[in-house]
């Protein structure tokens, strides 16, 4: 009886070694499968850093010609303005002598 008992048990531990055996199998393929994909993800990550650093150049670039810009508004802004103040001198002037020029009329 010893023996029937051991032999349930060798038939009970090569099912349950299969099982796991089966079981193993089963995870390493889904291992696999998610190595694949963590390898894509990665592949993405990377291809999505690489786009973020030519857009940060692109920024980065896009703001030096700003600034160039701005120094160029603002010399034209500076510019306008000294032109303003002479036209301001100018029509003045022209004021003061269609003045003086009626007073001699009239006078």
């Amino acid at each position: 009886m010893n023996e029937d008992k051991l032999d349930r048990l060798a038939n009970i531990m090569e099912a349950g070694f299969g099982t796991l055996a089966d079981l193993i199998g089963q995870t390493n393929a889904r291992l696999d499968q998610t190595n694949a994909r963590l390898d894509q993800t990665v592949d993405r990550l990377d291809q999505t850093v690489d786009r973020l650093d030519q857009t940060v150049d692109r920024l980065d670039q896009t703001n030096l010609r700003l600034e160039r810009l701005e120094g160029r508004f603002e010399n034209l802004v500076d510019f306008s303005g000294q032109r303003v103040r002479l036209l301001e001198d100018k029509v003045e002037d022209l004021r003061e002598r269609v003045g003086d020029l009626e007073g001699r009329r009239t006078g």
